[in-house]
């Protein structure tokens, strides 16, 4: 891994979980809506990075050969095409939306880097999850529209806001700030006023009320493909923590540590600001928006402790070579690697976006949650966590609590 890490540019450190967008799926997950199919149903998924499965490829971090880890290979995202000299959606192949049972299957159509509305950057268009409709780009609610009239969708799933708070922007300053350490400088992230600022309560009620629009939209699209409300139902997920708080980190905060090894260059008071402080205002956002919509179908899906004992760095879980496996094949994989993926600056086969994601295991325990969830009656809120039982197989084990 030192390897990998060594390479400090400043362009790769500015660029850090910069997510990909997109006005076209890949191949193999195209936003078409082609030919419904009698008696299916259909969970389609909305939202950004964190449901799309940006980084699912990866099952576990590795000191080793990438192919160790490698859960989906080199077409993980598909293979992309591109319109309007668009960058990319990164929809996995594999996306926490995969239900795959006989009846009941899943649509992704998330893209990394959304916000609630579309953004563009010059001809690259990110689609939100609104009605935006230009040349061949479509907002993600307008996608969900047409797909939605000739099949019948029986839940959305929405992930929604992280981005309107520049949580990317927040975390490459982290690491920035932990980096500069190396040359002399000590500065920590969360003293930063104007990272602060987007976490301050006016703020927080901005982005609660573009996410209320974002679920608006969810209904009118359905609305005006023919469905009435009784008829399907929305799922509003929170974020997971990618890392722990300071005093859980099982490497010490050093360069060679943290960085060249962990992949997780963050200064414990700043990671556990993160835990204490952004995470909270984010999912606040979320959890109120979801109440002040009034939407007796909607459940929030709690997914902030989901990864607890997996996180990046955490005490008690490892990276592949600590672990003692051979593969993310082994039995007991699941229980032992992390589930989010470390972070990368310039390091093929790894992508810069998919830094600090849900990898193949997180994105499987979200997928296990979302099940769950939808084969159970509505509820208006559930979280899920990791099962206590020792995990055997090759799909974590989540549970719901009330």
């Amino acid at each position: 891994m030192p390897g990998r890490r060594i390479a400090l540019a400043t362009a790769a450190i500015g660029a850090l979980l910069a997510a990909a967008a997109c006005s076209s799926p890949p191949n193999g997950s195209s936003t078409d809506v082609g030919t419904s199919r009698s008696g299916v149903r259909w969970v389609v998924s909305l939202g950004d990075s964190y449901i799309s499965g940006e980084g699912a490829r990866w099952a576990g971090n590795t000191d080793g050969s990438p192919k160790q880890v490698d859960a989906l290979g080199p077409f993980a995202y598909g293979r992309q095409r591109h319109h309007e000299n668009a960058r990319d959606c990164d929809r996995a192949i594999r996306p926490e939306v995969e239900i795959d049972y006989a009846d009941l299957r899943g649509k992704n159509l998330a893209c990394s880097g959304a916000e609630t509305a579309t953004t563009t950057d010059g001809a690259s268009v990110t689609p939100g999850v609104d009605f935006h409709h230009r040349g061949r780009s479509a907002g993600q609610a307008l996608l969900l529209e047409r797909f939605a009239s000739i099949h019948q969708v029986t839940a959305v799933v929405l992930s929604i806001g992280g981005n309107n708070f520049s949580f990317a922007t927040v975390l490459t300053r982290c690491v920035e700030d932990f980096l500069k350490s190396s040359v002399g400088a000590h500065t920590y992230c969360s003293e930063d006023p104007a990272l602060a600022a987007y976490f301050s309560p006016s703020h927080v009620a901005d982005v609660q009320r573009q996410i209320e629009g974002a679920i608006t939209n969810i209904t009118t699209a359905m609305r005006r493909a023919g469905s009435s409300p009784s008829d399907y139902r929305i799922v509003v997920q929170t974020y997971p923590s990618p890392v722990p708080p300071g005093d859980r980190f099982r490497y010490p905060p050093t360069f060679a540590a943290r960085f060249q090894l962990g992949g997780c260059p963050f200064y414990d008071r700043d990671a556990t600001w993160a835990n204490s402080t952004v995470l909270p205002a984010i999912n606040g956002a979320v959890r109120k928006a979801v109440a002040a919509s009034g939407d007796h179908n909607m459940t929030l899906l709690d997914l902030s402790r989901a990864f607890a004992g997996h996180r990046l760095c955490e005490r008690g879980s490892a990276q592949l070579q600590e672990s003692g496996l051979a593969s993310w094949r082994s039995p007991g994989a699941a229980s032992a690697l992390e589930w989010v993926n470390a972070v990368y600056l310039d390091a093929t086969p790894w992508r810069i976006q998919e830094s600090a994601h849900p990898n193949y295991w997180g994105t499987a325990a979200e997928r296990s949650c979302l099940r769950q969830v939808i084969m159970h009656p509505p509820v208006a809120r559930v979280s899920c966590v990791r099962d206590g039982t020792a995990m055997s197989g090759h799909e974590p084990k989540m549970t719901l609590t009330g």
